[in-house]
This record gives structure tokens, C-alpha cells and sequence, in this order.
């Protein structure tokens, strides 16, 4: 665990906002899937570079306050064809919506909170 903390708080050091992104990549890295690549790796071979993903992450809290919500949605933005793809507010929101949707509870909420509103009945 030190080891990663050490990590962390190298690849934070390097930003604008080394205790934003320091304290996004603590909660994401806790957070993070077993399951799933490695953490390390997704942030430094992010498609657009590690250096964007630090700079999004240290000048827009909403946007680490979202990744560190819902993890999964750091590893769709992983997806080259989703983050190089050139898409207006309307096609961006939908794309995040089809995304919370698709982990919908059989209770018929959300898991984790949604970065989208459901669509009204």
C-alpha cells in the first residue's frame, strides 16, 4: 500500500492541483475492481496520455467527484473510440446514460449514483 501511495503522490506532484488529484487517485485506487486492469496502468496509458487525465482531474472537482462515484466510468473513457470521438452535450449525455443504465438494480435504481437523471416515466 505504500508503494501505491508513493505512486499516487508522484503522479500528483506533476499537476496543477497535486492534493485534488492526490486525494481523486487515493478514492479511485480504493475503489478500483478487483476484477479490472490494473489502476496504475489505465491512468498511464489513458488513450489521450497520463498528463490529461492529471490535468482533467486537478482543474474539475465535479469531474473527480464523479470518477472517484462511479470508477467504471474511468475505464469507458479508456475506450479510444469513446474518448477520441468528437460528440456534441446531447451525444455525450446519452452515452453516459446508456452507460448508468446499464447497471440498473433489480430494485429499478441506479447503482452508485448517476451522473445522468433517469429519463422521466
Amino acid at each position: 500500500m505504500d508503494r501505491d501511495n508513493a505512486w499516487i503522490r508522484e503522479k500528483a506532484a506533476t499537476s496543477l492541483n497535486p492534493s485534488q488529484v492526490e486525494t481523486t487517485l487515493i478514492q479511485l485506487s480504493k475503489k478500483w475492481a478487483a476484477n479490472a486492469l490494473p489502476f496504475a496502468d489505465v491512468v498511464e496509458q489513458f488513450p489521450l496520455g497520463e498528463a490529461a487525465l492529471l490535468h482533467l482531474l486537478a482543474v474539475s472537482s465535479i469531474c473527480a467527484t464523479r470518477l472517484t462515484q462511479d470508477p467504471d466510468s474511468l475505464l469507458w473513457l479508456c475506450e479510444p473510440e469513446i474518448c477520441r470521438a468528437p460528440r456534441g452535450y446531447a451525444e455525450m449525455l446519452n452515452e453516459l446514460y446508456k452507460l448508468a443504465i446499464g447497471r440498473v438494480r433489480p430494485t429499478g435504481g441506479l447503482a452508485g449514483d448517476s451522473v445522468v437523471s433517469p429519463a422521466p416515466d
